[in-house]
């Protein structure tokens, strides 16, 4: 009897119903053997009756239905993901469910075992009852159900878990091995190497937040099944990935203030002396972001700080992704030092809170809004109903002239330059010798918050035309009269932004070429009607896509526009009478081009991945490549250059993203840099993805607009001179766009109402985000959903599958 009680103990722990029943029955034993002679036959009833209930109780508390399951996280911060269907389990009185985190391990550049992290009871809340990975021992329990949320095994370069959880292990020891992402995304679709990794090739079951995120998993694993021959060995997608919701959902929307104490610190921090809470915002710097910007990151950071230290309104809550350290020692030792000072240096200053804890949701729940860079945890904060801002990790705001304006393109009529401002909706003109701005209006229909609203601007018959880069409509305004017009997209986009770059002025058309926009426009400016030609890449296919991207800039001729396509090795020629496109070139390379010149009797062009000039004479489908680059250059793959302009014998390449101004003499066949732009060139990218955005000649200047603020160039190709300014606002003017900068964040943030959250952009910053909290906007940005089940539906669902 004891023996059975110590054995039903070491598989069930202490205090079942079923042990106290033996021990009273055992209890009830011993007067029989003193008085057995004299025990009646009601005595004996009662023994019947005890083993009756020890029997009911034992198909009760151990009956075939019961099963048993084990969570095996291994970061403390990420048990979000498996949390609720843990409660769930705890809920069955028919399964007995166990939290046992496991340990992982940081790995050596040559892959071998280094520290090792354990993340045990201390790192939990005290409703979660914990179970040391050492006391567990799976071989021999063989649980039914195993849910993990780490699929990597020992495919990851920066760490592994303890290689005795690898999920092809665990699979061997339990009937059901179920893999729950340790993340949510806001795209609808995963990469695709994602639907390869061990844990998700051994899980019986992937549990997936949405069905557009299942359905990505399904074509990517269905690809690697076929690419590697394995007839579904692993399994059929269709069963194997199940869109249930995601458990982080689930944490996020039932945390509450209330649920979680603050540090005295802390607490210090958010409230005000008069007792009222301050707005907090949750700062996230994502690991993957920072270690690809490196230097520059540091440079984003350090503005973001400044900008928040010295508010007395606002907290910064600052929480680096829990692998941020580990990444940088393992990835990046050469900056680790530098994280680690800054780091210190946040601390010790005091003005903002420091999170490095496990409990993410305690952050959620105190936060007013979010800052960052996108990853999972801006999910969490969408379905709180909170305003969400995304860093742009490239824009460092306090680097920025306070009057500074900034313009893509401008139309000089010989004695003003007129152009839209990128960094405002708002139209300019300056005297072309003064250089200083004078504000014309405001673009009717335009939204204030949209940087970039248009592309180039032409001229035809004293009206200005504006291609529609991010705005919604062609826009238009009279030089004579100065009024402004709209011309309407009569097609849908298939995104709203990008849509088109350039615009060309030939005789009695203006004619603007699609950027993501899959036509080009023909405007009839004696009608005042447009047609519309499709650009078709495929032969007989009408087919556009998101994300394609066709015309850039062109060449014009008397009745053609000669365009390089940006996506493809290939050149389209326009004919304006006709309005019919016809490819006349289609080459191998893998890069497209962003412009093209002509010298009279070459046409040149600026590849896109910077890895050459290309020479082509306009009919055959070769070209000849100019590749001798002067030492030091360097130049990015992607977005290399930008711009190419011909000057009599000479054509310069202005960069992208490359670091030299190039001149090429066509008569040496010499490449060197252009030294009178080269300060420009060289300049700290502090704040901008490109050192020159566009260059342009008109009559003996070239004229090139920078990235950089406001920097306005002119170089003087008879006198060698270079002109080279910032344009700034003067104090009345500069007043005025700030209303409209104020204007604008408003309605940015606004705007985030149906998205979840606005992309932070020169027009919007987190500045304005910090202002916009203070006037009680939090209650715009929607609803947050009151429930969410994921973790009960996800157990329900493995708990009927199971023998």
């Amino acid at each position: 009897m004891i023996k059975i009680g110590e054995f039903i103990e070491s598989l069930e722990g202490e205090g079942t119903k079923t042990v106290a029943l033996l021990e009273r029955y055992y209890e009830s034993l011993y007067p029989i053997a003193e008085e057995i002679e004299t025990i009646d036959i009601s005595f004996y009833k009662r023994l019947q009756k005890q083993l009756i209930t020890i029997e009911n109780s034992i198909k009760s508390e151990f009956g075939a239905g019961k099963i048993e399951v084990a969570f095996l996280p291994y970061n403390a911060s990420m048990w979000d993901s498996l949390e609720s269907i843990w409660l769930a389990a705890k809920k069955d009185p028919q399964c007995d469910a166990y939290c046992v985190p496991i340990p992982y391990y940081e790995l050596t550049r040559d892959r071998r075992l280094e520290k090792m992290h354990y993340e045990g009871a201390d790192c939990y809340d005290d409703h979660v009852e914990i179970t040391n990975w050492r006391e567990y021992d799976i071989r021999t329990r063989r649980p039914d159900v195993i849910f993990i949320h780490y699929a990597y095994d020992d495919m990851a370069g920066n760490a592994t878990i303890h290689p005795e959880f690898y999920s092809k292990i665990l699979r061997e020891y339990c009937e059901c091995l179920v893999y729950v992402p340790y993340f949510i995304t806001s795209a609808s679709t995963i990469e695709e190497y994602s639907a390869s990794l061990p844990g998700v090739l051994y899980a019986n079951y992937v549990m997936v937040q949405s069905e557009a995120i299942r359905q990505s998993y399904i074509r990517h694993y269905k690809k690697f099944n076929e690419e590697h021959s394995l007839n579904f060995c692993f399994g059929k997608a269709e069963e194997k990935f199940v869109a249930m919701g995601s458990p982080k959902l689930d944490k996020a929307i039932c945390s509450n203030e209330s649920d979680y104490e603050l540090p005295l610190a802390w607490r210090q921090l958010i409230c005000k002396e008069n007792g009222e809470k301050k707005k907090v915002i949750f700062y996230n710097t994502h690991m993957f972001v920072w270690l690809k910007n490196g230097e520059r990151y540091f440079r984003k950071i350090h503005s973001v700080f400044e900008t928040f230290k010295n508010r007395k309104d606002v907290v910064l809550w600052w929480r680096p992704h829990p692998n941020t350290e580990l990444n940088f020692r393992v990835s990046r030792p050469d900056l680790l030092k530098e994280y680690m000072k800054m780091v210190e240096a946040y601390k010790s200053e005091g003005w903002g809170i420091y999170d490095d804890t496990s409990d993410l949701h305690r952050a959620v729940a105190w936060s007013d809004a979010y800052y960052g860079d996108g990853s999972s945890v801006t999910e969490l904060f969408k379905v709180t109903g909170k305003p969400l801002l995304l860093q742009n990790a490239l824009y460092q705001p306090s680097n920025r002239s306070q009057y500074a304006v900034e313009l893509v393109d401008f139309y000089d009529d010989g004695e003003y330059l007129w152009f839209a401002a990128s960094n405002y909706n708002a139209l300019f003109r300056m005297s072309s010798s003064k250089w200083e701005p004078e504000y014309m209006g405001t673009f009717p229909g335009e939204k204030a918050n949209v940087a970039w609203l248009f592309g180039l601007v032409v001229c035809n018959n004293g009206i200005l035309f504006f291609a529609p880069y991010n705005a919604e409509c062609i826009c238009t305004f009279d030089i004579g009269t100065k009024a402004f017009g709209t011309i309407e997209l009569l097609l849908p986009a298939p995104e709203q932004i990008e849509k088109g770059f350039s615009a060309f002025s030939v005789g009695k058309y203006v004619v603007f070429t699609g950027y993501s926009y899959p036509y080009i426009i023909r405007y009839d400016t004696e009608t005042c009607t447009s047609d519309y030609c499709e650009i078709s890449l495929e032969k007989g296919k009408m087919r556009h896509t998101m994300g394609q991207r066709y015309f850039a800039r062109g060449y014009q001729t008397e009745e053609y526009l000669i365009l390089p396509l940006v996506s493809r090795d290939e050149i389209f020629r326009y004919d304006v009478q006709t309005n019919l496109l016809e490819r006349i070139y289609c080459g191998k390379a893998r890069q497209g081009y962003y412009d093209i010149d002509f010298d009279g009797s070459s046409f040149w062009l600026a590849p896109k991945d910077g890895s050459a000039i290309l020479q082509w004479d306009g009919y055959s489908q070769n070209m000849k490549r100019w590749c001798e680059f002067p030492k030091g250059y360097v130049c990015p793959e992607e977005f290399g250059n930008n711009n190419i302009c011909c000057v009599g014998s000479d054509v310069y390449l202005f960069p992208n993203n490359a670091n030299m101004v190039l001149r090429l003499d066509t008569k040496s066949g010499r490449i060197s840099p252009a030294t009178e732009f080269q300060s420009e060139a060289e300049a700290e990218k502090d704040e901008i993805i490109a050192n020159w955005f566009h260059a342009k000649i008109v009559s003996n200047l070239i004229y090139a607009l920078t990235m950089r603020p406001s920097s306005f160039s002119c170089y003087n190709i008879q006198t060698g001179q270079l002109r080279q300014e910032q344009i700034l606002l003067d104090d009345r003017t500069g007043e005025q766009m700030k209303l409209l900068r104020q204007a604008a964040c408003q309605e940015a943030f606004r705007d985030c109402v149906g998205q979840g959250n606005f992309c932070e952009t020169p027009l919007v910053d987190v500045a304005g985000f910090c202002d916009f909290l203070q006037e009680d906007n939090l209650g715009c940005c929607g609803n947050a959903p009151s429930t969410n089940h994921a973790g009960d539906a996800i157990y329900a669902y493995v708990r009927a599958r199971i023998g």
